[in-house]
């Protein structure tokens, strides 16, 4: 099979958080294992350990956003390497680890998000996405 676009992974900083599209949840693609592959986007990839497909954009469901923030939370509160991602790695799993960033390291949303960008520089979370974060860190 001839990958249209190479596998990317990025890792967030020195943390065990790592961002990426779907091909990096496909065995052998990328360095390190990962303890947790948390999918966001509409199809399991082989290395999912946890599911939480998620719309991009308009009609993203909060109480989806919320569940895959907890769980991220949760992962990454743990042991082992973690590894967020969508379809590409741009919106929806930037959106949850600059959630994840807040809520873990007592910052603000859009300075979590400026962060992701530092090592990712291509995220861009959309509106609906950063709104339902900000929701979500309000309420904790």
């Amino acid at each position: 099979m001839s990958l249209s676009h190479p596998v990317t992974c990025e890792q967030i900083g020195d943390r065990e958080l790592y961002l990426g599209d779907a091909r990096a949840a496909q065995p052998g693609t990328t360095e390190p294992d990962f303890t947790h592959v948390i999918t966001l986007n509409s199809v399991e990839q082989p290395l999912t350990t946890a599911f939480h497909p998620l719309t991009d954009g308009y009609g993203v469901e909060y109480e989806n956003f919320a569940a895959a923030v907890e769980t991220a939370v949760t992962c990454h509160e743990g042991d082992g390497a973690v590894l967020v991602h969508c379809n590409v790695g741009i919106s929806r799993s930037a959106a949850v680890i600059a959630a994840v960033l807040a809520i873990t390291e007592n910052m603000l949303f859009e300075s979590a998000v400026e962060e992701v960008k530092q090592y990712r520089d291509r995220a861009s979370p959309r509106k609906p996405l950063c709104d339902a974060a900000q929701k979500y860190i309000s309420q904790q």
